[in-house]
């Protein structure tokens, strides 16, 4: 996908997610951000933290509810698994989840991954 799509996408999911911007919504994304990691297995904090720019720690302190993340910074995230923002909010966290078990992103990392081990 070329730069200015992403950027516009995740224009697009800034301008989403800025109505969710209250701490218990947060603390909503940041529980979905658990999840999409630990599904994602090893080395999706490191990825993560790769592509955001930020170190692996930073995405800990997100994960972990130490620090709230922006509204900004859960649209970066979603647009990276290939999700809608606003599942991030979602009550149940296991939306984003599933969002992410179903998009094409998900899967070309599986492949990706298998034939790197093989």
């Amino acid at each position: 996908m070329p730069v200015s799509s992403i950027s516009v996408e995740l224009a697009r999911a800034v301008e989403t997610v800025a109505t969710y911007d209250t701490p218990a919504n947060a603390k909503r994304a940041a529980h979905a951000l658990e999840l999409i990691l630990r599904i994602m297995g090893p080395g999706s904090q490191n990825a993560l933290a790769d592509h955001m720019g930020v170190q692996r720690q930073t995405v800990h302190t997100w994960r972990t509810r130490r620090i709230l993340m922006p509204p900004r910074t859960v649209a970066a995230i979603a647009t990276f698994y290939g999700i809608p923002p606003d599942h991030m909010y979602a009550a149940d966290p296991r939306d984003a989840v599933r969002c992410v078990l179903d998009s094409p992103n998900f899967t070309s990392r599986l492949i990706a991954d298998e034939l790197i081990a093989a």
